[in-house]
Parts: C-alpha cells; sequence; structure tokens
C-alpha cells in the first residue's frame, strides 16, 4: 500500500457547495489498499539569519535542525525523502514523500507508520500569534492550503495521527455540479497544480482583488503582470480588501458557483491522540545528545509525530441517479397499467383494432362509390 505523500498545517474551515439540481443517492463500497497520500509539514518564521529550519530559504542540508529523527516502517529516512517550500504565513514547509518512488505501508498502525521527532522554535513571537508546527494530509497533485486544512502540533506532545480515506465519485453532467479536471471553468488556476476547489475559489477572489483594488492579495498566488498590494504604493488597499471580503462572505462574488467540487475527490479522515512526551526517564538519556545546555528542556523544544493508517482499506462513495431513463419508462409503464389497465399487449391491441376500423372503413367506403356507379 502507498502511503501518503503530504502532511502539512492550518486549521479546517467547511466548504458549503449548492445542492444538485436532480437528485441522487450515494452508495458506498470499501476497498483495500488506500493509495497514497502527501506529507507537509510548516514552521513559523524565525528571525535568525544563522542556519535555521525557520527561514524564509531552506537549504536541504539544514532540515536535520527541524527534523531530528525519522522514521518510515522502522526504517530511518533522510534529505532525499522530502523537500521545502516557504509559505507567506507558515514560513518553511517540508513535504515528504515526494519521491519518484511512494513508501509503501506494510500493515495498519503506528508501528508500519511513520515517525518524526521535531525540534520547535518560537519563531518571530511578534509577527505569528503562536509557535509550532501544522500538520496537513492532502492528495499529492493538489496545492495544500495552509490556511483551511490541518492540525497543530505542540511541543512537549506526542501526537498520534491515523488515517482514514475516503474517496468520492459525482456523476457530474445535468445531475450534479462538478468538473473532471477544471476544463470548461471559467476562473483561471492561480496555482501551480491540479485543479480543486479550495485554489479555484482563492483565483476567483485573486482575480476580483486585483481588478477592484489595483494589486493583489499577499497571501494569494497573483495573476500575471499584477504586484501585491503594500501601504506604500497603495495606502487604500486594506479598506478595499475588507469590502471585497465582505461580499464574499455574503456570497455576493459567486465564486463557490463559478467553482465546482471535483467528479472524483480523495478525502482524507484523521483521528488525533495526545500524550505527554518525553518522560522523565526518557528525557533524562535524550539531553545529553540534544542540546549540553543546563537549562535546556525537551519538552520545551520538541515534540514527536505518527502518522499511520487505521486500517489497509478506504471507503469509496459513488454518486449515482435516483432513476435511470429505463427506470422511468417502466415507472411510466407500470402507472399507466395501474391506472388504465393497459399494457405493452394492450397498446398492440388497440393498435391493430384501429388499423383494422381504418381498413373497413376504406373498404366500405369504396363499396359505396361502386354502387352509386
Amino acid at each position: 500500500m502507498d502511503l501518503a505523500r503530504a502532511l502539512a498545517l492550518s486549521r479546517r474551515e467547511a466548504i458549503c457547495h449548492p445542492a444538485p439540481r436532480k437528485p441522487w443517492r450515494f452508495p458506498v463500497k470499501s476497498h483495500r489498499c488506500p493509495p497514497s497520500f502527501p506529507l507537509l509539514l510548516s514552521l513559523p518564521p524565525s528571525p535568525s539569519p544563522s542556519p535555521s529550519p525557520f527561514t524564509h530559504s531552506p537549504s536541504p542540508g539544514r532540515s536535520s535542525e527541524f527534523i531530528r529523527s525519522c522514521k518510515f516502517n522502522r526504517v530511518s529516512c533522510d534529505n532525499n525523502n522530502y523537500t521545502t517550500f516557504s509559505h507567506p504565513r507558515y514560513g518553511t514547509c517540508y513535504t515528504l514523500n515526494t519521491g519518484p518512488v511512494s513508501w509503501r505501508v506494510l500493515g495498519p498502525g503506528s508501528a508500519n507508520g511513520l515517525t518524526l521527532t521535531l525540534q520547535v522554535g518560537e519563531g518571530l513571537r511578534f509577527l505569528t500569534p503562536g509557535f509550532g508546527v501544522r500538520l496537513m494530509v492532502h492528495d499529492p497533485k493538489q496545492t495544500p492550503i495552509l490556511e483551511d486544512d490541518g492540525i497543530d502540533l505542540l511541543p512537549g506532545l506526542e501526537t498520534s495521527v491515523s488515517l482514514r480515506l475516503e474517496s468520492v465519485r459525482r456523476l457530474g453532467g445535468g445531475l450534479s455540479d462538478c468538473t473532471k479536471d477544471g476544463k470548461g471553468v471559467e476562473i483561471e488556476n492561480l496555482y501551480d497544480s491540479s485543479y480543486s476547489q479550495q485554489t479555484c475559489v482563492r483565483s476567483c477572489f485573486q482575480a476580483l482583488m486585483t481588478l477592484r483594488c489595483n494589486c493583489s492579495y499577499f497571501f494569494y498566488n497573483k495573476p500575471k503582470n499584477s504586484h501585491y498590494c503594500n501601504s506604500r504604493s497603495h495606502p487604500d488597499w486594506g479598506h478595499c480588501y475588507y469590502k471585497l471580503y465582505e461580499e464574499f462572505i455574503a456570497e455576493k462574488l459567486n465564486c463557490f458557483e463559478k467553482c465546482p467540487k471535483l467528479c472524483d475527490q480523495s478525502l482524507y479522515h484523521i483521528t488525533v491522540g495526545h500524550s505527554k512526551w518525553p518522560s522523565k526517564q526518557v528525557e533524562s538519556w535524550m539531553r545529553p545528545f540534544l542540546s549540553n545546555k543546563k537549562d535546556f528542556n525537551v519538552r520545551k523544544d520538541f515534540a514527536k509525530l505518527n502518522v499511520y493508517f487505521e486500517a489497509l482499506s478506504y471507503r469509496e462513495i459513488e454518486e449515482i441517479s435516483a432513476i435511470s431513463v429505463m427506470e422511468l419508462l417502466s415507472s411510466l409503464g407500470g402507472e399507466v397499467s395501474v391506472w388504465f389497465g393497459g399494457s405493452v399487449l394492450s397498446g398492440f391491441e388497440l393498435l391493430e383494432l384501429l388499423l383494422d376500423f381504418l381498413v373497413l372503413s376504406i373498404a366500405l367506403l369504396k363499396a359505396s362509390v361502386w354502387r352509386g356507379h
């Protein structure tokens, strides 16, 4: 089984969607072997100019300052198993299991998953509301939206994250609003990834922001030939942004109507558990390996993470029509039979009766004409 390919950090916000235009139902199927998912870890930025995992320009060699240990299926992993990128709000992010060969899960449970020991720093105390790590599981082909999905990891705790995969298949067409790959959607995708409703909604908002405010919102990707807002060039951009955001919240911009959901979508449901870590005995032998400082506190600066599948199966929810064309015709035939006593055979008998009446009428007409002569 492929282990998922990404983890990230953020809070979840529900995205509502209009009801389908025609009735449908969701049959549920269960399958073995969930597909792969990506793992993304994010940190707040740091003011330190020295090599640090919290800076905005990370290099592969610096990852060891943040990821102090990494094991998958009880085997150590290295820098080749993850990549980094910078996020304007959450700082340096690490995406795990992004190589050409996906990690394979041997079985359910924490012993067959990913285990990380992370060194957490406070970063910029006055620029970030808190410190720690944010974790997100997402589809490998889609851009992780850290502001909408994920959980917080705190130092001094061992966090266990169990995963359940759910595959949703929507009909599309005239039965429900969805898109297979984003083609036909009028909103230009500003993100270098495959289509998702989240990136589409942000692209929609950013396009309107650029049009109305003459600059782009800093936390979203910007269109070509545009520039981000700043107080020096655009002193009133904040007022323009909040006015536009109020319209967005009130659904006056119609971004959700312009951005349908994917017809085929993978959803990762997580269950999170916490426990204090490490114990006093473990901390006593860990401290010499981590720091020589006397006031060094493992519980204040370190966190442990376990990510694993809850079971080697996934659930598939498939959207099907409440009634097909053949079922509709059959139902109509049944209604006709009940209310009028009719059937297919009765229909042929009625047709035969009409033909006999027509033939007899023509014969009588010819006979009357012949007698007249």
